[in-house]
């Protein structure tokens, strides 16, 4: 099964939400952000008791700043999504970030293999190794690294949503059969 499509900075921000909201590291990047506002803002109160104790006139300041904290703790994923899309356009539009994920890509798909045929070149990747295959609303990936890299394959290179549902779906199938095929062997 073969597709034809182009990877524009908008499919490689895409996985990377996606890897934010839904794979382990992406999980723990967001948490670790929580913990680090949280010993901030227990930082800035001890800090302000400690002033208020010994009578400074500053000592509002700090308790004024860990309640800014505070309520900005509820806004880390969207904040940490902002600036992941920005951080990857940038570096995908620098030309030692291009490299050869954007632009035009021709995928096959086997029940053995995948291979990507590119501007720069091709590659060939086992099922066996790859994380997973996962379809949202606008893109079908197939998950190799869960922290950094997947082929993107975007609605839009399908005629409808049914090439589009059975493309993910054979993909599915091809990476579950390879993973019992090396759980037997």
């Amino acid at each position: 099964m073969d597709i034809t499509f182009d990877i524009d900075l908008d499919d490689v921000a895409a996985f990377n939400v996606y890897s934010l909201d839904h794979l382990p590291y992406g999980k723990k990047l967001v948490t670790s952000e929580i913990i680090t506002r949280i010993v901030l803002v227990a930082v800035f109160m001890i800090t302000g008791l400690v002033l208020f104790f010994h009578n400074y006139w500053f000592s509002g300041y700090f308790f004024l700043l860990s309640m800014v904290m505070v309520i900005n703790i509820f806004f880390i994923k969207s904040q940490t999504k902002k600036r992941l899309v920005k951080h990857v356009k940038k570096l995908y539009s620098s030309s030692k970030g291009r490299n050869s994920y954007i632009g035009k890509h021709t995928l096959s798909i086997t029940p053995e293999t995948i291979k990507d045929i590119h501007e720069s070149g091709e590659s060939t990747t086992h099922w066996d190794i790859v994380y997973g295959v996962v379809a949202n609303s606008q893109n079908i990936f197939i998950i190799l690294n869960p922290k950094s890299s997947a082929f993107v394959i975007p609605r839009k290179a399908f005629a409808d949503d049914t090439s589009f549902n059975q493309f993910a779906e054979t993909a599915k199938q091809y990476h579950q059969a390879a993973l019992a095929k090396a759980k037997t062997a």
